[in-house]
């Protein structure tokens, strides 16, 4: 009989996170009965993890009370729904991914009579966000205790293990450290990538690839495109997210809608990436992003912020500056230097 596994992230909408559990799971659908499962998006992104298990052939499953965002009824509802799916299916592995998901899960497990195997992935510790003292120390209590009920809680680099032990997560024996890993990418070259992106071809372009997310950072590199006075460089973000009305409004009173680009949302991002000059990643929490290696895979420069993995993942890769995360001056410093 086949192993049950049920991979269940917060939201479905594509990101880092959704690309390691379509991973995974694909992986495993021909020697394991998968399902992977998600709550449901307040603003639902046109590429998502559903229609990429559809089409991989991986069964779904959504969950009507999980939410990214804080909602004591729904996240208490959330509980006894995810309680209730075990108790009926009966998953021997239970593959958690993302904060929100990894401590709804736990807590459902522990009422458990019978419970499954526990994995949960870090993708970068929520606590690390910008956030009040207070509820930073509530997150890492939650973690806490959500890691009693976990069996094994991996993460993507030595840092993101310090940092667990250091805070006292868990268990030392319970931590893994597995590294990303991606397939061979099909770069368009840097013309024709312009070209299908209606970019100008003699312009500079500093460009990322980014959900619009707080944890993203993008707030910054706004804040320093406002300040570099260079009429042969644009800058260019593909992605869309919630936050998309608020980077909006603050590029309108930057007066950049000529020099910042906000591209959407584009299937296969990576293919695009030599239309760019120079790449950079000005996250405040990552935990190891696929989009590095991808840029790495390109050949780009990178400029990207000290905040989980990313020291690590560059560690050999020559043409980088590593910054500081939400600095707008070390932003622009290295931007300058690299165009």
């Amino acid at each position: 009989m086949k192993r049950k596994i049920l991979y269940i992230i917060t939201i479905p909408d594509w990101g880092g996170a959704q690309k390691y559990v379509f991973d995974s799971a694909n992986s495993q659908k021909n020697d394991c009965e998968v399902v992977v499962s998600a709550g449901k998006s307040e603003r639902p992104s046109k590429i998502n993890l559903f229609e990429k298990c559809k089409e991989a052939n991986v069964a779904t499953h959504q969950f009507k009370y999980l939410v990214r965002q804080i909602n004591l009824l729904k996240d208490i509802l959330a509980i006894f729904e995810i309680r209730n799916y075990l108790e009926g299916e009966g998953p021997d592995i239970v593959h958690s991914n993302s904060s929100k998901a990894g401590i709804i899960v736990s807590f459902a497990v522990a009422s458990l009579k019978h419970k499954p195997k526990v994995v949960h992935a870090v993708h970068g510790w929520v606590f690390l966000e910008p956030m009040s003292a207070v509820k930073k120390w509530f997150y890492i209590f939650l973690e806490r205790l959500a890691s009693r009920w976990r069996d094994e809680i991996i993460v993507l680099g030595e840092k993101e293990r310090q940092i667990a032990i250091n805070y006292k997560i868990c268990p030392q024996e319970k931590l893994r450290i597995t590294k990303h890993a991606i397939s061979e990418i099909k770069f368009l070259d840097g013309m024709d990538a312009r070209n299908q992106l209606n970019l100008p071809q003699d312009k500079k372009i500093i460009g990322t690839i980014a959900n619009f997310y707080p944890s993203k950072g993008l707030e910054y590199l706004i804040g320093a495109a406002s300040k570099i006075d260079r009429p042969d460089t644009i800058f260019v973000v593909i992605g869309d997210g919630p936050k998309r009305s608020n980077y909006e409004l603050l590029i309108t009173n930057c007066k950049l809608q000529d020099k910042l680009l906000l591209l959407g949302e584009k299937e296969n991002a990576a293919q695009y990436l030599r239309a760019f000059d120079v790449f950079i990643l000005p996250s405040l929490k990552e935990g190891a992003p696929f989009v590095l290696l991808e840029a790495m895979a390109a050949e780009l420069p990178i400029i990207a912020t000290d905040v989980g993995n990313i020291s690590e993942m560059l560690k050999d890769y020559q043409n980088k500056t590593i910054i500081p995360p939400a600095n707008v001056g070390a932003a622009i410093e290295a931007m300058l230097k690299k165009i």
